[in-house]
């Protein structure tokens, strides 16, 4: 089923929409605060899951680190899938995850193309909130990485405002101390 953004803001709600992988731990370990927020604004905000492609696929290089990545935390808990090579493969992995995990918000997966996953930036648990018309209202290159905070950013898109204190200013000193890295 095709899922177009047009389509999607005829309803007049802004769309959160956040990308992810099975094989991402930190995408893994963010699903409680998406739920969270999701029932916390889903009258308000229609909210999506972009699967894209895996970050730390098992075997194969990932598309982050150029190297395989797989890591500890997939190891210990069984998530080891390569790279889909076939657009079922892709199919089959959010099969997975949405049986072994409590994921209330929708899944929509990427092209086979990574048609997605290249226009929004190749990169993992990213998160694009667009106001209902049409245009980008945040973007974060990491979902709910300090300072951002997708929450203080619906509430000031909801309201004009919000009581985040978030604060991007501060002091802060630096020496050289030596000239290679």
């Amino acid at each position: 089923k095709e899922f177009t953004l047009s389509k999607i803001l005829q309803d007049g709600k802004p769309i959160v929409l956040i990308s992810s992988s099975y094989t991402c731990p930190v995408f893994r370990g963010k699903v409680p605060i998406i739920n969270q927020l999701f029932d916390q604004y889903k009258g308000q905000v229609n909210f999506y899951i972009v699967y894209t492609v895996e970050a730390h696929p098992n075997i194969d290089i990932s598309p982050y680190f150029g190297r395989v990545n797989t890591g500890a935390a997939n190891v210990n808990e069984g998530i080891l899938y390569r790279q889909p090579v076939l657009y079922s493969d892709r199919l089959n992995i959010v099969k997975d995850m949405l049986k072994n995990m409590n994921i209330q918000v929708q899944i929509l997966v990427d092209g086979p193309c990574n048609e997605w996953w290249l226009h929004y930036g190749p990169a993992p648990n990213i998160m694009t909130l667009i106001n209902s018309n049409g245009t980008v209202f945040s973007k974060h290159d990491w979902l709910n990485r300090t300072p951002n905070d997708l929450e203080c950013d619906i509430k000031k898109l909801l309201n004009g405002t919000s009581d985040c204190n978030v604060s991007n200013t501060g002091d802060f000193k630096h020496s050289i101390l030596s000239d290679t890295i």
